[in-house]
């Protein structure tokens, strides 16, 4: 019989009753940050027209304001929310993970379940993505209004990159398999 190694329903019935106020004060802080993130999104949109970085009327972005927008706000995040919350949370979380007793850390640590929805989608969106990005590029459409595209062109380019990175990752996954075949 198999044992799984990940947390029980008790178990984190368990953590609740014994980190209670602890929980509570990850959550608020959670919210606290959500507050802060969604605060520097609207400021960054509003500076973004205000600005001049990107058109005020939608139908005039091209995908280069679209980069643009979307690197100014990433930048503007890490500035104002990950520079402070990202190593508070990780001090806190290591100071409050160091004093819990060796057989609690063993109860909830458990390995099967730990990185798991990260491995799920493996980056291909991402990639999908990435290579949508380089075929606007190269098509010339790249700073080309949204309002000139028509939704065939939208809809073409991102097939035509999913389908790109598809035969990719099945060229590389019919070496391997190959690969595999052999060593046997």
């Amino acid at each position: 019989m198999e044992s799984s190694k990940e947390p029980s329903n008790e178990a984190w019935k368990k953590f609740l009753r014994r980190h209670g106020k602890a929980t509570l004060s990850f959550i608020g802080a959670i919210a606290v940050a959500a507050i802060v993130a969604i605060y520097v999104f609207l400021r960054v949109v509003a500076d973004a027209q205000t600005t001049g970085l990107v058109p005020v009327m939608f139908g005039e972005w091209t995908v280069g304001y679209l980069f643009t927008f979307v690197l100014t706000l990433i930048l503007w995040e890490l500035v104002f929310l990950v520079s402070w919350a990202g190593p508070a949370a990780a001090v806190v979380y290591l100071q409050w993970y160091k004093k819990s007793p060796e057989e609690e850390r063993n109860e909830y640590e458990g390995g099967s379940h730990r990185g798991r929805s990260a491995r799920r989608d493996n980056g291909f969106s991402f990639f999908v993505g990435l290579v949508w990005l380089i075929i606007v590029w190269t098509t010339g459409r790249w700073n080309l209004a949204f309002q000139a595209w028509t939704f065939n062109d939208l809809v073409f380019s991102l097939l035509t990159a999913f389908l790109r990175v598809l035969l990719i990752v099945g060229i590389l996954g019919t070496m391997y398999v190959i690969g595999f075949l052999r060593k046997d």
